[in-house]
């Protein structure tokens, strides 16, 4: 309970400040301070889950018939982008191998752009190492959740996109209603194993109510907030002190690579928007290695292109998910990657 009283406090504070993204950085800053410190705080999945549910539910407020209607043509720019993001992090996975020490198939899981629970739960299936997946993608999302905001901020110009002037903060009961609609469909999507379902699944039953005009309105800030607090606090949690310790020389080779891949996605993104017109911080979030949650509330924020985000956000997880183990075992196959020991194999499998 202090760990989030603590993450609520700091996040009014960063956000009285102006800070980009303040309600899910600062706590998650604290969090991972309690959790290195030896006082992870109990971080629930359930509650997460809501949390998840809540940020898909606002985010599907935006999303209106026209604005989904538009991402149609960019279905190409879609495709595109996923791959890259794929491809980048399979070729650098090569190199983080070898410079951290570990085995190519924790390499490879630990550098794919999808999940931290869905890398981490494919990969322990062919013998990654699970804690250390699961360490390299907190890394990844933290690292570019702190300086993806700021370098749009600093560096380019405010989006055009429309925030919601006229609609007010929507009643109590109405969000309680939509997040249990949004859950159930969520629900549904997690027994098919699609990727982020708590996300995506409110996504897109709320945007369709929202498309067809039988919603209006926005999530309450303090609701929104609450929300990502409890993100930001399971981000944070994943930091354990046993876990650097452990693994320090991996570690910090991972976020030089983090660095690598975003910096590879960022000049992608710089040839979109001269191959394409797109705006630049549209592209960059939407190519972002970070995850769909992070990105779809920056984008809000900076008043970017959300639906062509999002949308990109959803083609990478998809493809990812579908097209991740069979590159995997091409890469293995081909010996540009060394699978794990049998031992090394056990140590890091985790039930799916």
């Amino acid at each position: 309970m202090a760990c989030y009283l603590a993450a609520a406090a700091a996040g009014a504070g960063a956000s009285a400040t102006g800070i980009p993204l303040a309600w899910i950085l600062a706590p998650l800053v604290v969090s991972a301070v309690f959790s290195i410190a030896g006082l992870a705080p109990y971080a629930p999945v359930p509650v997460r889950r809501i949390g998840q549910s809540i940020i898909g539910a606002s985010t599907g407020l935006y999303l209106t018939a026209p604005m989904i209607t538009s991402v149609g043509s960019w279905a190409g720019f879609l495709v595109a982008t996923a791959a890259v993001a794929i491809a980048s992090g399979a070729v650098l996975s090569i190199g983080l191998a070898r410079l951290a020490r570990i085995d190519g198939t924790t390499a490879y899981f630990a550098m794919m752009p999808g999940g931290l629970s869905e890398m981490a739960t494919i990969g322990s299936s062919v013998g990654a190492h699970a804690e250390m997946v699961a360490l390299a993608h907190a890394i990844r999302v933290a690292a570019v959740v702190l300086l993806l905001p700021t370098l749009i901020l600093t560096f380019g110009e405010p989006g055009s996109a429309p925030d919601l002037p006229a609609a007010a903060p929507l009643p109590f009961l109405t969000v309680v209603l939509i997040v249990l609609v949004g859950g159930g469909f969520a629900y549904t999507l997690s027994l098919v194993k699609l990727a982020n379902p708590w996300m995506i699944g409110s996504l897109i039953a709320v945007s369709v109510l929202t498309s067809f005009g039988f919603l209006q309105g926005r999530m309450p800030s303090t609701i929104l907030a609450a929300a990502q607090i409890v993100l930001g606090v399971n981000i944070g949690v994943r930091f354990r002190r046993e876990t650097l310790r452990r693994m320090p020389r991996a570690a910090c080779v991972m976020l030089l690579f983090v660095f690598m891949l975003g910096g590879v996605l960022l000049i992608y993104s710089y040839l979109a928007q001269v191959l394409t017109g797109i705006d630049l911080a549209d592209a960059a979030l939407a190519s972002s290695p970070a995850g769909m949650v992070e990105m779809s509330i920056t984008a809000q924020l900076l008043h970017l292109d959300l639906a062509i985000i999002i949308a990109c956000h959803v083609m990478r997880n998809v493809m990812v998910n579908t097209l991740g183990l069979p590159l995997y075992r091409i890469l293995v196959k081909a010996g540009w990657l060394s699978s794990p020991d049998k031992e090394t194999c056990e140590k890091g499998r985790i039930d799916p």
